[in-house]
């Protein structure tokens, strides 16, 4: 867990809400939890990469989500979230929740981090549900993991049905539906 994930965070989607992880639940699993805020190799092969890009913050406001600095709400910027890469012969695959901070920012962030590898999967939502997104930005998307050379991406819960099926349109069955219980064979 990176150490701003006991931060509190909130969401103005409607009524403004807390959506961060309660104190309580921290603290009584404290000797549990391992603060990270580099790199960390969980096991062989198997890593947490941080998000440090900077501007995220301007994607925070866009999407309405935000972070207490003091008694101050800022738009959130990502930097409590990770994503879980697996190193496999295939190439990369890269685990993430909702992609709050942008599949073009997650994606160099995991480059960055193994330079000589190529990503073969994003698995995870895309946190474009509803009207944030523009067409354009999303076909954008669908554009940019083409070029990277990702060979699939496995989405769902907050990508939003329009954007799955324009991304889907544009890229193809690179783009596959990501629901529970889903079985993946990728090795």
């Amino acid at each position: 867990m990176m150490e701003q994930a006991d931060e509190e965070y909130y969401s103005l989607k409607g009524e403004l809400h807390e959506i961060g992880i309660p104190k309580t639940v921290i603290e009584s699993h404290r000797k549990r939890i391992k603060f990270i805020n580099k790199i960390t190799k969980l096991r062989e092969q198997v890593y947490l990469v941080p998000h440090h890009t900077k501007g995220l913050d301007a994607i925070g406001a866009r999407a309405g989500l935000y972070r207490k600095e003091g008694n101050e709400l800022v738009p959130d910027d990502f930097r409590h979230e990770l994503s879980l890469v697996f190193d496999t012969s295939q190439g990369l695959i890269v685990f993430n929740s909702c992609s709050h901070a942008g599949v073009k920012n997650i994606i160099p962030e995991v480059q960055n981090a193994f330079p000589s590898k190529k990503i073969y999967a994003f698995l995870g939502g895309l946190h474009m549900k509803g009207d944030v997104f523009t067409e354009e930005e999303i076909r954008g998307v669908a554009d940019y993991l083409k070029v990277e050379d990702v060979q699939y991406l496995f989405t769902g819960h907050c990508t939003g049905e329009k954007a799955f099926a324009i991304l889907k349109d544009q890229a193809g069955d690179m783009v596959q539906e990501l629901t529970t219980g889903k079985r993946i064979d990728i090795f």
